[in-house]
């Protein structure tokens, strides 16, 4: 984690982006089943709307408690205030500062270290680097996560 990220990127001077997509070596799948990573290789990127999937140890249970002022992850139904200060996460396009409306969910398939979901709202622009912000996040006991 987090997935997609740039360290699952090799330069490739013959593709469109100068970029080609290296997933050799990821864990197998739930069950032991092994990832085929051959089409995957084949791309010079990932989906400008696929999900951003990541875990940061508390977020869960920050989620779940929410700050003194109400912040939290922001679902489907609050996409709006996904750029706001009610927001504990932020998409960032990194070139233009300009912050991505998404929605932030746990994924709670692994319940010992749930994944968060992030989606953009929107396509994210090709060729462009952007960064996900976990700020103002509290632990169940109501200290900061460790940044």
């Amino acid at each position: 984690f987090p997935f997609p990220s740039f360290h699952h990127m090799e330069p490739d001077p013959e593709s469109p982006t100068g970029w080609r997509v290296n997933l050799k070596g990821l864990p197998p799948l739930r069950g032991g089943h092994p990832l085929r990573h051959e089409f995957w290789n084949e791309m010079d990127g990932f989906s400008t709307m696929a999900p951003i999937i990541f875990y940061m140890e508390g977020l869960k249970e920050a989620h779940e408690r929410g700050t003194g002022d109400g912040s939290r992850l922001q679902g489907p139904e609050r996409i709006g205030r996904s750029v706001t200060d009610e927001s504990i996460t932020l998409l960032l396009d990194v070139s233009s500062g300009i912050l991505v409306h998404h929605s932030a969910e746990v994924d709670y398939l692994e319940p010992e270290k749930p994944s968060i979901l992030i989606v953009p709202a929107q396509p994210l622009r090709h060729g462009t680097h952007y960064a996900v912000v976990v700020l103002d996040a509290m632990d169940a006991g109501g200290l900061p996560l460790p940044r």
